[in-house]
């Protein structure tokens, strides 16, 4: 929610309310909606499709004739294959200018595409023919950002070993450069403590012997096994990045070792007793929630739990489940949630909530 406009994929389109004008709508009504995102002003908003489509709409927030907006792009990152988009991040540069981040399943692919005013350009793509399974199986999670005329794009999911069946949680990044540079500047930083961190070196674990068929793109700047389980949503914060996985949220902190390396350090975990769906980042401040009904909102410099809102909404009977699946905020006080019981939720943070 940006701007007083909330967005909202269903099973029955994409949902659209403005609460300043006391006005919603319903666009794709005959498609099942499996992500949207927002720009920071409220007048664009991007849906992917269970079908492969990513639609861009242009919302007016000073026009009350909704009946006129429609979608008014649509980009096929998977190049008109059926694909269900699961995940989508953007840039905003201005408002007819987004870089937007896609991740499909079904075939699994990630595509960079650059929207404009009346056209859309592809930057970057990576899929299973280019070796995307050889690191990650299964994308859930995607967070896009920018640095230094690079695109740091990032994926959190699941892998499969071959050889047990066990299924681990990765995470993934690709540095994408957006100029005609090839070098790739990261901020300096030093290592310190005792906490965990790994490295990563672009040339590490790097082997196309055995896969001679795949056209293989350049290996990620960064790989890492997290063990068993999966990830279902990252958000990023300045050189932070928050990764849900399983019952957990993981802070991760970037550093520089040189020019083909870095280190990703594990900063701060918070833990909650259930699974972990959906996680976003706000100033100082964290929120996650899942299957447990409840969100869970953290101090990052603190790394203390501030507040735990239950969810309140009836049961049908004791087989239905009010699973959070949805978290955004809204502003510093502001969260609003959605789940499987169709209804959207909106928190308000203050002193007498804090736990």
């Amino acid at each position: 929610m940006n701007s007083g406009v909330l967005v909202a994929a269903t099973d029955a389109g994409l949902q659209i309310c403005n609460q300043n004008q006391n006005y919603n709508d319903c666009f794709l009504h005959d498609c099942t909606i499996m992500s949207c995102a927002l720009s920071l002003d409220g007048t664009a908003c991007y849906s992917g499709t269970a079908d492969g489509r990513l639609c861009r709409f242009i919302l007016s927030l000073n026009d009350a004739n909704y009946e006129s907006h429609s979608r008014d792009l649509t980009a096929y990152p998977t190049k008109g294959k059926s694909s269900r988009i699961v995940s989508i991040s953007l840039i905003e540069n201005n408002p007819f200018n987004h870089i937007v981040a896609a991740a499909c399943q079904s075939p699994q692919a990630v595509s960079v595409m650059e929207f404009y005013e009346t056209s859309v350009e592809t930057i970057w793509t990576i899929n299973e023919h280019m070796g995307l399974d050889c690191w990650i199986t299964s994308i859930d999670a995607l967070t896009l950002y920018d640095s230094e005329n690079t695109l740091h794009v990032w994926m959190g999911g699941s892998s499969v070993d071959a050889v047990n069946g066990r299924t681990d949680a990765v995470i993934v990044r690709w540095d994408v450069n957006s100029s005609s540079s090839d070098h790739i500047d990261f901020d300096s930083d030093n290592n310190e403590g005792n906490d965990k961190e790994w490295c990563s070196n672009l040339d590490s674990d790097w082997d196309d012997e055995n896969d001679e068929d795949k056209d293989f793109q350049v290996p990620p700047i960064f790989s890492h096994n997290l063990g068993h389980g999966a990830v279902y949503d990252m958000d990023h914060s300045s050189e932070q990045v928050a990764v849900a996985i399983d019952s957990d949220v993981l802070i991760l902190e970037q550093h520089h070792c040189n020019s083909t390396k870095i280190n990703v350090k594990e900063q701060k975990r918070f833990t909650t007793s259930s699974l972990l769906y959906a996680i976003a980042i706000r100033g100082d401040k964290i929120a996650a929630c899942g299957a447990g009904e409840t969100i869970h909102v953290w101090s990052l410099s603190l790394g203390i739990i501030q507040f735990t809102l239950q969810l309140s909404a009836i049961r049908h009977c004791n087989l239905s489940t009010n699973c959070i699946v949805c978290i955004a905020w809204s502003n510093e006080t502001c969260l609003l949630s959605g789940g499987y019981d169709g209804n959207v939720s909106k928190w308000v943070l203050t002193p007498s909530l804090d736990s």
